[in-house]
């Protein structure tokens, strides 16, 4: 009965209301927005120095290493090896023979028994 009565005020304050909301859900969104993308930017500004600091260290790691491989005719800097100091490589393979005759085999004085010493059946 109230509703009849009062029902073009009572609309009028529901879509006023839900305008209401909707402007509040509008401004809630962009200020997410908003933040997100400082966010988004401040971690680029990090991933960018990160990068740039890591590029740095593996550069200067890689200046400061020698080379890794050397030639004959490049003997390591202040380096007092020399190729007489190693013994000559074998020039044939020389591996053990297996042995020709089989291994003998040994028959057992009776039945094979456990480690109780009772016979041992199959059944």
């Amino acid at each position: 009965m109230i509703y009849i009565q009062n029902q073009e005020f009572i609309d009028e304050q529901i879509n006023h209301a839900s305008e209401v909301v909707s402007a509040q859900a509008a401004q809630v969104k962009d200020l997410a927005s908003q933040h997100a993308g400082q966010g988004f930017e401040t971690m680029k500004a990090y991933t960018g120095a990160g990068a740039a600091k890591a590029q740095e260290l593996v550069g200067s790691a890689r200046q400061k290493m020698p080379s890794p491989t050397l030639s004959k005719s490049q003997p390591a800097s202040g380096s007092n090896i020399k190729e007489e100091s190693f013994p000559d490589a074998p020039k044939t393979e020389t591996f053990p023979t297996a042995p020709k005759t089989e291994p003998s085999t040994t028959e057992s004085s009776g039945p094979a028994v456990n480690l109780n010493g009772e016979p041992i059946t199959v059944s």
